[in-house]
């Protein structure tokens, strides 16, 4: 079972923010931050309760990148 995720507006403006920086360095890096942004969110959503960190907060590295995904579970949905 796969659940759910929704990208607060913070974290949506980090992450594009973060991919202005990496296309600015080197064409195409942007994107591929991007899509290891995304692999990283389809791997947390089918498996949710990967690493409890903090007070129902949890982590996530980006492969490749130095970033890692904070969130949170709540119901049947994964907030970052």
């Amino acid at each position: 079972m796969s659940f759910d995720y929704k990208i607060e507006d913070v974290a949506g403006a980090q992450v594009l923010e973060a991919m202005l920086w990496y296309e600015n360095h080197r064409q195409g890096l942007g994107d591929e931050l991007y899509l290891c942004f995304e692999e990283a969110i389809q791997i947390i959503c089918r498996n949710p309760f990967y690493e409890n960190r903090y007070k129902g907060l949890r982590i996530y590295n980006i492969h490749r990148f130095p970033y890692q995904i904070v969130y949170k579970i709540e119901v049947e949905m994964v907030i970052i």
